[in-house]
């Protein structure tokens, strides 16, 4: 027995499967996807399946799996979403799934081969791009986000006068790190503009990665770079810190590691030997600031600075922070602070 309908969740959730038989119930949105619904010992079963025909005329019959939808089943078990509706949550998954399998039952590309392929027609485009006109077409996208007037007149200034010609014609994908280090740490500006520009630069290969993956490997060796280029040719603010030894170093970092009566405060400059943010940041950092492998010291709302401090965890600084939990878990255990200084 066939019935048509535009399958709801709801109406997923409430049909009965028939006391004897089969019974196939037609997604009017979706041509060969619906519900399947048949009887069995235990009171019946329903999956949603797909009904289709080569190009043979041979038919193809297959049921969608919810097992595969793992991003929807992380949201119950880990999110507050309510499963209210049973199979019917899993409507929509299903819907995609129909699309894609009734497309290679036809012969046809898939919509997700179809968005990789124009990915990655993008993704060429956007290599070839050159700063200048990536940097264009960012402020134009920052201006559409409500960005305020005076922080793209500062942003277009400090690209138009201290980017080179020279680095505004290359195309992205052949941009040099260190090359862009060298420029942006030389600049005739102040602390705050060259870094406000950083984080532009930085900005715009952010972007630019999310269509040519490879240009998300220019972010994390132009900071070292810019690093490097900056203690040489600034002033910093300890300069007898450079004059100390490696093994000086460890020595001291030893001695901060395993400080009991200030704990806090000698992991907190520890930690900051593994870091570019201020020590400010480091005494304000929040565990939920970690995404992945990288902290981000600035909240998403501080667009100056968003893209320019992605942090690396790695190595010593994975080890110290693992310290500072491990730590403080006895008496700050849920506070959202690395450093808090009242209890939750």
């Amino acid at each position: 027995m066939v019935r048509r309908a535009e399958l709801t969740p709801k109406l997923v959730f409430e049909i009965d499967p028939p006391k004897t038989g089969e019974r196939w119930v037609a997604d009017t949105k979706i041509k060969g996807f619906g519900l399947r619904l048949w009887s069995t010992a235990s009171g019946g079963q329903k999956a949603f399946a797909i009904r289709a025909a080569k190009r043979n005329g041979k038919m193809i019959r297959k049921t969608y799996d919810p097992n595969i939808a793992w991003r929807r089943r992380l949201g119950f078990s880990y999110a507050d979403r309510e499963d209210k509706f049973g199979l019917g949550e899993y409507l929509e998954d299903a819907r995609d799934w129909a699309k894609d399998e009734i497309d290679r039952i036809k012969g046809k590309l898939t919509g997700t081969e179809q968005a990789w392929i124009e990915h990655r027609a993008v993704g060429e485009l956007v290599k070839s791009l050159p700063l200048g006109r990536a940097g264009d077409s960012l402020l134009r996208g920052l201006k559409l986000n409500n960005a305020s007037q005076k922080y793209l007149d500062r942003l277009d200034k400090l690209f138009a006068s201290k980017i080179s010609k020279a680095l505004e014609e290359t195309p992205l994908a052949k941009l040099k790190p260190g090359q862009v280090a060298r420029a942006l740490a030389r600049a005739d500006l102040s602390a705050g503009n060259v870094r406000t520009l950083r984080s532009f630069v930085s900005q715009i290969l952010e972007r630019g990665a999310s269509f040519h993956g490879p240009l998300g490997r220019f972010h994390d060796e132009f900071a070292s770079s810019f690093s490097t280029e900056w203690d040489r040719v600034r002033k910093v603010r300890y300069p007898a810190l450079n004059k100390l030894s490696d093994k000086r170093y460890r020595q001291i970092f030893d001695i901060l590691e395993s400080e009991t009566e200030y704990r806090q405060q000698a992991l907190a400059i520890r930690i900051y030997f593994e870091f570019r943010a201020p020590l400010t940041r480091i005494l304000r950092a929040e565990w939920n600031q970690i995404y992945g492998p990288h902290w981000y010291p600035y909240a998403p709302d501080e667009k100056e600075f968003w893209f320019e401090c992605r942090e690396n965890i790695e190595n010593d600084a994975k080890r110290i922070l693992d310290q500072i939990r491990q730590l403080g878990a006895p008496e700050f255990d849920g506070n959202r602070f690395w450093f808090p200084d009242q209890l939750p």
